[in-house]
């Protein structure tokens, strides 16, 4: 069964992406950095960024595919006002939909 990923689960607008930045946290993982806060949303948001430095579009393209499905598979677990923005860090070539979930649960748990 495939679950679309809908425009009310993302950042969307610039200043949502500054915002996370601006007022959230920081969280390094192995394979992801990833910024964090609780916004006025009713439902967690997810942003990706991933700059050309990284690789061709290719490569991009898969790690935004590998984290969106990460963030499904631990959709419901995630505390409702939660806006994440998720960067690549080296390595990240081999990150797979599970160990992208396994880094959101240890972002939880370290809320």
């Amino acid at each position: 069964m495939k679950q679309k990923f809908c425009r009310s689960q993302r950042l969307i607008s610039r200043s949502d992406y500054q915002r996370t930045y601006r007022e959230g946290k920081k969280y390094v993982g192995e394979k992801l950095m990833i910024y964090f806060f609780l916004g006025p949303s009713c439902s967690p948001k997810l942003g990706i960024t991933i700059g050309k430095k990284w690789g061709k579009a290719i490569r991009r393209a898969r790690f935004k595919r590998v984290v969106r499905e990460g963030f499904r598979l631990i959709y419901s677990d995630l505390p409702k006002k939660l806006y994440i923005n998720v960067h690549p860090l080296p390595g990240f070539q081999k990150l797979s939909s599970f160990e992208a979930a396994f880094e959101f649960k240890c972002l939880i748990k370290k809320m």
